[in-house]
């Protein structure tokens, strides 16, 4: 087997001229030609092996597809929790918060009556009483955080995910559950736990969410009432007995 060649034998192959003519290798005449014999591209070997210049433009092609796939999925993700829909009063994360009512499709939209009703108001951004341009983003927790802002590129500014349009019917559908829920709930005064338990479940199983859990807190004579609390992660609709008032 051939010994593979080292970097002296590239230099040894490049040179141009024959050593017993040259001086020395401190000489001035060594020195230039060691200098020109550096400065030469690298060429392919017989051997086959690729140049430099091909393999660099491979590299940065391989690390350009890489980091635009990796791009999209860092930045886009599912609306895990589509009732909690926080308004900004701003465009920064830091601003002052208002949360949407939970009527409505999960989106930016959610957060108009909140600026419409002047809960929030920005006059550097809208009159008061009027909409703003509105964008949503996907929030830490999975929610919607939705922007005063026309502004296509905040989320990645705010270093927030852009919503998937993948999950927005998924979504759509809880938002439309949990509207479902709180109207149940707030039908009487007081609905017995056991009641709340089988209609709950045929809301649920309404909406095709047949995976979804009813979950019931221990009935307490003070307590005979039924509240609920709706929980998206956990695929659960928690069942709080209350007081009659």
């Amino acid at each position: 087997m051939a010994r593979r060649q080292d970097g002296l034998d590239w230099l040894r192959a490049l040179n141009p001229v024959d050593e017993s003519e040259v001086e020395g290798p401190d000489s001035a005449r060594a020195q230039n030609l060691l200098a020109d014999i550096i400065s030469r591209p690298r060429e392919a070997s017989a051997e086959g092996r690729v140049g430099w210049k091909p393999l660099r433009l491979a590299l940065a092609l391989m690390a350009g597809l890489l980091i635009t796939t990796a791009a999209a999925w860092l930045w886009t993700a599912v609306i895990d929790k589509p009732n909690a829909v926080s308004c900004y009063q701003a465009p920064s994360v830091d601003a002052d918060i208002a949360a949407a009512p939970a009527a409505g499709e999960a989106s930016a939209d959610a957060c108009a009556v909140v600026w419409q009703d002047g809960i929030l108001e920005n006059s550097d951004i809208a009159p008061t009483g009027s909409v703003p341009p509105l964008t949503a983003c996907i929030a830490e927790g999975g929610g919607l955080a939705v922007f005063p802002t026309d502004d296509t590129t905040i989320c990645g500014k705010l270093g927030l995910a852009q919503p998937d349009p993948a999950g927005q019917d998924q979504a759509d559908t809880l938002r439309g559950v949990e509207e479902t829920l709180i109207s149940y709930f707030q039908s009487e005064p007081c609905i017995p736990m056991a009641e709340a338990e089988v209609q709950v479940r045929r809301i649920l199983d309404g909406a095709g969410l047949t995976d979804w859990r009813v979950q019931s807190q221990p009935e307490h004579p003070d307590r005979p009432c039924a509240s609920h609390s709706f929980d998206p992660e956990s695929q659960t609709v928690h069942l709080i007995p209350i007081p009659d008032n």
